[in-house]
């Protein structure tokens, strides 16, 4: 009689676009309190740490693009420490916006800072 063995599968989220997976590159930040963050989530920078890009009061100049982030991050009550993606290709479907906010207006900025939406 054969073994019987539990396999384990993986799921992608599609978040990586292209071939150039050794062109990723991380860098470790901090994440502004009072978000909870999930990986994907376009991020600003300022005063030494990383928000999410908002549609709150204006829009967030697309010249503020950092990166990306890795993983899901909970903010909510105290600024955390996290990791994001700064250079690399992305899909930009899977990239996480608020709604109110087009991924389209980015594209150019991430570009200059080395983030390829695709």
């Amino acid at each position: 009689m054969a073994d019987l063995r539990a396999v384990e599968t993986t799921e992608y989220d599609k978040l990586f676009a292209g071939l150039n997976r050794d062109e990723i590159k991380t860098f470790p930040v901090v994440v502004a309190s009072g978000q909870n963050l999930k990986r994907g989530a376009l991020v600003t920078f300022a005063n030494g740490k990383v928000s999410a890009v908002s549609a709150a009061d204006g829009d967030t100049p697309a010249s503020d693009v950092f990166g990306i982030l890795t993983d899901d991050v909970d903010a909510s009550d105290a600024d955390t420490e996290g990791v994001v993606y700064v250079t690399g290709d992305f899909n930009k479907a899977a990239v996480i916006v608020p709604l109110g906010v087009d991924i389209e207006d980015f594209v150019k900025a991430a570009r200059n800072v080395g983030i390829f939406l695709r």
